[in-house]
């Protein structure tokens, strides 16, 4: 047994695509379109905190400290590199961040206009390759970059 000191972060979820590799949020605001909400209706929401676990060691990670008005989604793990999805509502975009495992200096992968993004309802990213799509409630399926798709699902 082995205590991870994770600063109030309660809960782990395990990659899919990794042995060795666990990711956490703090979710101070619901999921991402929450928070996404209660900034349109003009209420201030606290920034949720994204922390990345290494397994067996328990080695705790936190490449990048959300700022007043920025939230994460979740993140990806894809070919050795961790993707984090942190959309700044206030300067109206949404990132793609990497770090490589070895957790090395976070760079922007891109920038989107969140006016590109009709809402953050399910906003996700994926890979291989990877790719930023939405689903909505509607049934219909985007991806969002790095090419424009939008379709109908069944």
């Amino acid at each position: 047994m082995k205590v991870i000191e994770t600063k109030g972060i309660t809960y782990l979820e395990k990659f899919n695509t990794s042995m060795e590799w666990y990711w956490g949020t703090d979710y101070t605001c619901g999921d991402l379109y929450e928070a996404e909400e209660v900034f349109r209706d003009g209420k201030r929401f606290e920034p949720n905190r994204l922390i990345f676990v290494h397994y067996p060691e328990g080695t705790v990670f936190e490449p990048i400290e959300a700022k007043k008005n920025q939230y994460f989604g979740s993140p990806a793990y894809i070919d050795g590199v961790i993707y984090i999805l942190l959309v700044d509502f206030h300067k109206n975009l949404v990132c793609i961040v990497r770090c490589s495992d070895a957790m090395d200096e976070p760079s922007i992968v891109t920038e989107i206009p969140l006016s590109e993004v009709k809402d953050c309802y399910n906003l996700k990213i994926y890979g291989s390759p990877i790719m930023v799509t939405r689903q909505s409630g509607d049934n219909h399926f985007q991806i969002i970059w790095p090419e424009k798709v939008n379709f109908t699902i069944g």
